[in-house]
């Protein structure tokens, strides 16, 4: 667990020996599903499924510089291979990943004048427009 994690679940009140319980009994919860559903509505998101939340922490270990084996042993997976289907890259970490190619050989680490004048940038940065 992180610091932020450990904090959190400190923060909450206990009514027995667990963390998350039963208020009227005192005992554990036994229905998740109904609780992840009132939180989904709480925060206005009633599509959210829990497994979605996988998804989300591999993308900001990675955005946040962690590198892709990592990922996999937090996350419990077998192979990399899974975990790249959960690390969904983002423009923003396309355009430090060429950055990083530019500081290696030495040169300014603006995107614009690390690609060739022939390449117009789109939005995300996949799938480059050439122009001929």
């Amino acid at each position: 667990m992180n610091p932020v994690v450990k904090q959190t679940l400190k923060g909450i009140k206990r009514e027995g020996d667990f963390v998350f319980c039963n208020i009227k009994t005192g005992t554990r919860f036994r229905d998740f599903f109904r609780s992840w559903k009132s939180a989904r509505e709480k925060a206005s998101m009633p599509d959210l499924r829990f497994h979605d939340l996988r998804h989300s922490a591999a993308t900001l270990m990675v955005m946040g510089g962690v590198d892709l084996v990592t990922v996999k042993e937090v996350l419990g997976h077998s192979t990399i291979q899974m975990t790249m289907k959960y690390a969904h890259p983002t423009p923003e970490n396309k355009r430090k990943a060429v950055n990083v190619l530019a500081d290696v050989f030495g040169e300014k680490s603006d995107i614009e004048d690390a690609i060739p004048a022939q390449i117009t940038i789109k939005k995300d940065l996949a799938y480059p427009e050439i122009n001929n």
